[in-house]
């Protein structure tokens, strides 16, 4: 199989959170950083993702936060080892909460209740998705997932940042026909949901009420990177990097060719527009939630 690895860009530009891969290098210096991308740029940056007992390819997925596995639990039990499955932020309740903020189908509800008919629609079309809680958490309200915990503030950068997600998009090579009406509705969604309760750890909980796979992750973040893959069935191999780097650095990874899978087989049966504008509400969210946890300074790197 080809692989092809590029660097998109030293950054995305935007973005007020508390990641920063000048402040890492700052710290860890520039070799680690150094090896970091000599692994990006491997051919071993992805790998498959993995089967089950029977053989068949794993359909769950899980977050693209880059921290290491520390124990995997289905519904509330401890489960097996870590396996490759794809991931994109928030595992896939988030990104179907991103459509139907994106299509206008929330209906008042509040974003805790959103996520909940999300997971109805995973479900109801035969979607598996997964999601991941951490050691240590901010608050008692928090699953440990920021692109989960972080909803409220993500709607916001959405049009905080909308000029620069936009050219994002398109520097990406993504359509942007019907991109206001998108960026409109979650204008209107933040607007709604603003200071209202909203509590992360409700929608893990959920998510874990479903027996879906909930890995707990370990330690701070420490991502230097953003990688994104557009190799069907394929994920981004993050011990990879923070083997090269003796756990120094992380890499956030986003498998593109998964958003696209959730159009298809949420939204296949509705029209072209829609479908456009599912996987835009997705790409918005995606690039939000980049903007709200990190500082914009991470290179970003494209596998196809």
């Amino acid at each position: 199989m080809a692989i092809n690895i590029s660097k998109v860009s030293d950054g995305l530009g935007f973005g007020d959170g508390s990641i920063s891969a000048v402040a890492l290098q700052a710290k860890v210096g520039d070799k680690a950083f150094a090896d970091a991308a000599t692994a990006i740029e491997s051919p071993q940056i992805v790998v498959p993702i993995d089967t089950d007992g029977d053989g068949v390819q794993l359909d769950d997925d899980g977050c693209g936060d880059g921290r290491a596995v520390g124990r995997v639990f289905k519904g509330r039990e401890l489960k097996g080892a870590s396996l490759h499955r794809a991931k994109v932020f928030g595992g896939g309740a988030a990104m179907t909460a991103a459509t139907l903020i994106g299509l206008g189908r929330t209906d008042g509800k509040s974003l805790e209740e959103v996520f909940k008919e999300s997971i109805s629609l995973l479900a109801s079309k035969g979607v598996d998705f997964g999601a991941h809680s951490a050691d240590h958490v901010g608050s008692a309200s928090d699953s440990g997932c920021g692109a989960i915990d972080k909803a409220p503030a993500i709607l916001q950068a959405a049009g905080t940042y909308r000029a620069e997600i936009q050219a994002t998009i398109v520097s990406l090579g993504f359509s942007t026909d019907g991109l206001d009406d998108v960026f409109q509705q979650f204008a209107a969604e933040a607007a709604a949901t603003a200071n209202k309760s909203y509590s992360g750890l409700t929608v893990v909980n959920a998510i874990r009420d479903e027996q879906k796979v909930v890995k707990e992750l370990t330690g701070q973040h420490v991502e230097g990177f953003i990688v994104l893959n557009t190799i069907a069935d394929h994920t981004v191999n993050q011990a990879l990097v923070r083997a090269a780097t003796n756990g120094a650095i992380d890499v956030f990874a986003v498998d593109v060719w998964r958003l696209q899978a959730y159009v298809t087989r949420l939204y296949g049966d509705k029209s072209e527009q829609i479908q456009a504008a599912a996987l835009l509400s997705e790409l918005v969210y995606t690039l939000a939630t980049a903007a709200v946890l990190t500082r914009g300074d991470l290179p970003v790197y494209l596998v196809a």
